[in-house]
Order: C-alpha cells, then structure tokens, then sequence
C-alpha cells in the first residue's frame, strides 16, 4: 500500500480511495521522457529524482490550499504520480496545477552532480468512483504525450471517440491481412 521509495500510498491505495470517492477530481502526472533520465543517468538517479519530485509535489500541492480542498497524493508505477482532490471550480483547479507544475518542474532537479530538468504531463477529470477513470486518465495521458500536452482535461466523451476510432482502425488492419479489403481504382 506504500511506494518504496516515496513512501507515498501506491496505486492500490488509490484505487480504494477512488471507490470510496464522490465527485473528487483524479489528477494523473506523468515524467515526460523518463525512461531517457534513466537510460542516461542510471536507475539510482532516475529513483533519487522520483523522491524528490514527490517531495515537491507533497509540499507545493499542501501549500496551494486555496485551489484544492483536502488534496491526497500518490505514487503510481514508474513515473506516475496521482493526486485526489475536491476543488472549487475548474478554473480553480487549473490555476492550481499550473502553480504546482511552475514549482515542481519549472527548475533543474541535482542529482548525482548533475543538473536535469524535467516536464510532466498532467491529466484530471472527476472520478466515477471505480478504477476505470483512473485507467481512463492514464491513456488520456499517454495521448496527450504524443500531442506535445502538457495539461489535458480528461472527457469521458472524447475517450469514447479515441476508442472508436482504435477499433475502426483494428478492423481495417485485419481486413488488409485477411484479404478482405480491396482497392479499387
């Protein structure tokens, strides 16, 4: 129920969280290219700076009250982090990530006598109480990644139309190599 190395609760403790919810905001932020960070600098480096981004987020988050009420973090699996929260207003919660992101990310982590900065990307919407928002949120994320996002607003309508479009896609990958799609000119 603990992360490791954070100690932060961990993706199950959030799932119970989550199931124990009513219409709290889900925040999912991503490390964008950390595979990189670790690839370069070494699995050490890539673990001393998930702590101390969770040390960040723990006390930006705790000092931006006025934007998030009763704000909890998480540690998800590698370079994920969630944060469940009430919040005024969108806007609200917009500003406040954004104030959040400006002091977690905006300057060089020291790790292993090396200066690295990074970015995140963050994805919310408000949860339905099961674990499919928080698997929603994380494919929203990866999307956004590949968007060049750095703060989406997860709408369950929009998955719903990227799912469509995933399946209309299988269908015609498979009548290519089925032979069952012909050209005609």
């Amino acid at each position: 129920l603990i992360d490791d190395i954070t100690g932060l609760p961990s993706r199950q403790t959030l799932l119970r969280d989550i199931g124990n919810s009513h219409n709290e905001v889900l925040v999912v932020i991503n490390i964008n290219a950390f595979s990189k960070i670790n690839g370069f600098y070494g699995l050490n480096a890539g673990d001393e700076l998930l702590l101390k981004v969770a040390l960040h987020l723990e006390k930006s988050i705790s000092g931006h009250g006025h934007y998030f009420i009763n704000p909890r973090l998480y540690k998800l699996p590698s370079d994920e982090y969630a944060i469940l929260t009430q919040t005024f207003d969108d806007d609200a919660l917009q500003l406040g990530l954004r104030a959040v992101n400006r002091e977690v990310f905006d300057h060089p982590y020291q790790i292993l006598g090396f200066d690295i900065l990074v970015q995140a990307t963050w994805v919310f919407s408000v949860t339905e109480g099961s674990e499919k928002s928080l698997v929603e949120a994380e494919l929203a994320g990866k999307e956004a990644r590949l968007k060049k996002q750095n703060f989406v607003r997860y709408d369950a309508k929009q998955f719903q139309l990227s799912q469509q479009k995933i399946e209309l896609a299988k269908m015609v990958r498979s009548s290519i190599l089925e032979g069952r799609l012909y050209p005609v000119f």
